[in-house]
C-alpha cells in the first residue's frame, strides 16, 4: 500500500485538506510531479525526467522528446474517447481476430448520474489546463498519432479486400470461360 510508506504518509499528512489550487500550485517537487503534465513525464526517459524541478513550466523539448518517443517505441496508441476504433486499431497492428467491445463499452450501472461534484469554476480549470499544458499537446499529438495509423491500416485493409475482389472476379471469369468454351 502506497501509504504504508513513511514518504508517502508524510505526503498524505502533509496535503490533507488543501484546494486542488494550492496543491497544484505547490512548490515541493515531489508535488508537483504528481500534479503536472504526468503523462507527458510517462514518455520521458527517468535521467532526464527526476531532473526536472517544476513539471507545471511548459518545456518545448520535453513535448517534443516525449512525441518522439510516443510515435518512434509505440506500436499502437489507443484513444479512450474512441474506445471502440482504439481495439479495432489494436487487433489489426497486432494481427489479433477483431475483438468485440460490446462486452467492455456497456454501462452496466445504469441508474449511475453524472455527478457535479467534481466540477470545477473556470479559474480553477485555466489553471489546471495551464500547469498541464504539455500533456494536453502530446494528448492532441497522440489523436494525430491514431488517427494516422487507424488511416494507414484502413487503407491496407481496403487494399486487401480490392485484391481478394479481383482474384475472385478472375477466379469467376477463369470458372466462366471454362463452362461455355
Amino acid at each position: 500500500r502506497v501509504d504504508s510508506t513513511p514518504e508517502w504518509q508524510k505526503y498524505i499528512d502533509d496535503f490533507q485538506g488543501v484546494t486542488l489550487i494550492e496543491w497544484i500550485n505547490h512548490k515541493n517537487k515531489t508535488v508537483n510531479s504528481i500534479s503536472c503534465n504526468r503523462q507527458t513525464q510517462a514518455f520521458i526517459p527517468d535521467d532526464i525526467r527526476t531532473q526536472i524541478e517544476d513539471w507545471g513550466i511548459y518545456n518545448e523539448k520535453l513535448v517534443k522528446l516525449a512525441k518522439q518517443n510516443l510515435k518512434e517505441k509505440f506500436a499502437f496508441v489507443g484513444i479512450q474517447e474512441y474506445f471502440d476504433l482504439s481495439l479495432d486499431l489494436f487487433s489489426a497492428t497486432f494481427a489479433l481476430n477483431s475483438i468485440d467491445a460490446t462486452n467492455y463499452t456497456t454501462n452496466l450501472n445504469t441508474k449511475k448520474t453524472k455527478d457535479t461534484k467534481y466540477d470545477l469554476d473556470e479559474e480553477v480549470l485555466a489553471i489546471v489546463r495551464e500547469k498541464n499544458k504539455m500533456d494536453l499537446e502530446l494528448y492532441e499529438y497522440a489523436k494525430e498519432l491514431f488517427f494516422e495509423r487507424l488511416h494507414k491500416i484502413n487503407k491496407s485493409v481496403l487494399w486487401q479486400n480490392r485484391i481478394q475482389t479481383f482474384e475472385t472476379i478472375s477466379n469467376i471469369k477463369d470458372s466462366c470461360v471454362q463452362h461455355f468454351s
